[in-house]
């Protein structure tokens, strides 16, 4: 698409109604995050029995005077998370006069109370360019005949439903944006380089071998092609691998970091396959479109979105293979009675540019910046019959996805509906935690529902290469356990709660428990409460029963269910906006209420309570 275009297109979106709704969310999710995480109160207590009412935040102007934004909120039942009314916001001047609440001025004259100077700065940047991306997605869809059909994609694409800078992509300019957005659904071709071996890390899974996946994946001509190309500059092929990359990555971060690396002939630019992608909901994951039973490209890509950089660590690409070959033995080899049935987007093949031994300054520059990993697409695990739609979209407000679940909510019944859903959904992830000490990291973005004309049958789990969290000693079969490769410590100095093992039993229930039951569930919760009238202590009370009668049929993991205790009075989730304010070693994961701790002494008081 011409430059022009795309410019005329974001200005005519900035001046649309979907500029005022994207308002709208972005700053409503801000205020229910910096409320939730009490980075600001309310002068007025928000009721704690599910009722709404007006509240008041305080600020002051740059003129030093007090203002007021006041709103309809209140807690609810789902981890006394805070909803909002987006429509009733407003900010109340010095001489009480009312107005529109604005995002920017929010952050200036609320959250500027509580930080000043580069933090506030880089919120602000990131929040601004959340909201310009929302609008332009909002637009895009009121459009007639742009929306998506291939609802079996494997990433929702209405963004983050509680991080509040869910679309920021910091990185990104306005045919960037266009170009790779996922909601635009414009089709693109990674761009395929030769490494040399000496600077390549490779990782398959077992009984691979490396022509098998090049074959799989770019066919024997485009493997003859890219062949020809380095005899062509005088390289033999054999000194080489294949690695896919984002074009945008290459042309913004590859080049201006390793532009050394590029004329001494450690990478060499091929080309493009034959295969056309489309972005996922996480940007840097590309589907197939031309094959759909080939594999998910997930690209290290140098952008920011919700407030992280999209680049792939070293270790994280190396242990993708070794999980997935641990996790699908685990279930190959599971013998427990009335197991559940799911299946595992496996991370087949991953490759990494070795930059260890670099200069250190280059090395800094690049550590991530060239990775892939291969993943299982959905179409290859489908049974005849099924169909796959993403989990997130279950709690979507409005588009295509929600007239479905209107759709079959009315065909089988809400309850009926509800009770398949959760025994699909939440029965494979206990069984993990119980049976084999697992915990995954299942928020909604990591799940596909696959079901029969909207009747759940059960679900695809995926992204295993940073999302799993165990005790070894606490491993039903550690000696199944693979040796991983660590995480460095200057990983871990940037975000030091991205780890997989652990001696803390409690972070590895919390690991599930934030994902899946907090943001996953949570957000079903507050969306069947919201559209169809679904009261969030029956919701709850059905997820409780489920995981009961797990228990009541496997007695034989009662020492698990102590051990990693799902109805505990409290758990931790990440504190992800006061993350953005102070930094990551002066954020602690915060304690909130856990609503299945209310149900923990029903059926006959048969919960293993520690």
């Amino acid at each position: 698409m011409q430059r022009w275009n795309v410019m005329e297109e974001r200005a005519e979106a900035i001046r649309s109604d979907a500029y005022e709704r994207a308002e709208q969310r972005v700053l409503g999710q801000l205020i229910e995050a910096v409320l939730y995480e009490e980075i600001v109160s309310t002068l007025e207590e928000l009721p704690s029995d599910g009722t709404s009412r007006m509240v008041v935040i305080t600020g002051r102007s740059a003129a030093g005077e007090a203002v007021l934004y006041r709103f309809n909120g209140r807690r609810s039942f789902s981890f006394d998370r805070i909803r909002i009314d987006h429509g009733s916001l407003q900010r109340v001047g010095a001489g009480g006069e009312t107005a529109k609440a604005q995002l920017a001025q929010f952050v200036d004259e609320v959250l500027g109370q509580q930080q000043q100077g580069e933090r506030l700065r880089r919120l602000q940047e990131e929040l601004a360019r959340t909201l310009l991306h929302e609008a332009e997605s909002r637009a895009w869809r009121m459009q007639e005949g742009t929306r998506r059909t291939a609802l079996h994609d494997e990433g929702e694409l209405d963004g983050h439903p509680y991080h509040p800078c869910f679309k920021s992509r910091i990185g990104f300019d306005a045919d960037d944006n266009r170009l790779y957005g996922p909601e635009f659904g414009e089709l693109l071709q990674p761009l395929w380089i030769a490494v040399a071996r000496s600077h390549t890390r490779l990782a398959l899974r077992r009984g691979m071998d490396e022509e098998e996946w090049l074959r799989n994946e770019l066919g024997e001509r485009v493997i003859r092609r890219f062949r020809s190309e380095l005899h062509r500059q005088d390289c033999d092929p054999d000194d080489y691998r294949f690695m896919p990359v984002h074009p945008w990555q290459w042309e913004h971060v590859v080049v201006p970091a390793l532009h050394r690396e590029i004329a001494d002939g450690i990478l060499i630019p091929l080309g493009r396959g034959d295969d056309f992608y489309r972005a996922q909901q996480s940007i840097r994951s590309l589907e197939n479109v031309t094959n759909s039973s080939k594999a998910t490209l997930k690209l290290s890509l140098g952008i920011i979105n919700t407030s992280t950089p999209r680049m792939l660590a070293q270790h994280t690409v190396l242990n993708a293979a070794l999980v997935s070959d641990w996790l699908q033995d685990l279930i190959e080899t599971d013998f427990t009675s009335d197991s559940p049935d799911f299946v595992l987007l496996d991370e087949y093949a991953g490759i990494s540019f070795d930059t260890n031994g670099l200069t250190p300054s280059v090395h800094e520059r690049s550590y991530g910046a060239l990775g892939a990993i291969l993943r299982r697409g959905v179409e290859g695990i489908l049974r005849s019959g099924e169909q796959a739609l993403p989990f997130a979209a279950l709690s979507y407000a409005e588009g295509e996805p929600a007239a479905l679940v209107q759709q079959w909510i009315s065909r089988y019944g809400l309850n009926e509906w509800l009770d398949e859903l959760l025994e699909a959904s939440v029965t494979p992830l206990i069984h993990m935690l119980y049976a084999h000490g697992i915990a995954l990291e299942s928020h909604a973005q990591n799940i596909v529902l696959l079901h029969h004309e909207g009747r759940p049958i059960r679900i695809a789990l995926r992204d295993f290469h940073d999302g799993v969290r165990f005790c070894r000693e606490r491993l039903a079969q550690p000696e199944r356990c693979p040796s991983l490769h660590p995480e460095p410590a200057s990983h871990l100095a940037q975000n030091r709660h991205s780890y997989m093992q652990t001696e803390d039993p409690d972070a590895v229930r919390d690991f599930l428990h934030s994902a899946f039951f907090f943001v996953g569930l949570g957000d079903l919760s507050l969306s069947l409460s919201e559209r169809f009238g679904l009261a969030e202590k029956i919701f709850w009370a059905k997820v409780a029963g489920v995981i009961q009668r797990y228990q009541e049929r496997h007695p034989q993991f009662a020492t698990q269910y102590a051990l990693y205790d799902l109805f505990s009075d409290t758990i931790r989730i990440e504190q992800l906006a006061r993350r953005r304010l102070w930094p990551d070693a002066e954020v602690e994961p915060r304690w909130v209420p856990n609503p299945l701790h209310a149900f923990c002494l029903t059926k006959g008081e048969r919960h293993y309570a520690k």
